[in-house]
């Protein structure tokens, strides 16, 4: 699981998407927005974007416990 972690945040890195380190200040839309633009841009099928959206809420879910 912690590959598909690194696959989702090095897919914004890579992008110049750097997700903040503060996710406080970080809206969900904000994360929806990456996804879908990301989703537009590398055509991806529903399958995919659905999987990426899920690593990125279980690993902000992770830090929000943490």
């Amino acid at each position: 699981m912690t590959e598909q972690y690194g696959t989702v945040f090095r897919l914004f890195l890579d992008n110049g998407q750097v997700i903040p380190s503060d996710l406080s200040t970080y809206t969900s839309q904000n994360f929806k927005r990456l996804l879908a633009t990301e989703f537009l841009n590398r055509h991806w099928s529903s399958s995919t974007y659905n999987s990426y959206r899920r690593y990125l809420r279980c690993y902000c879910e992770f830090l929000r416990l943490e």
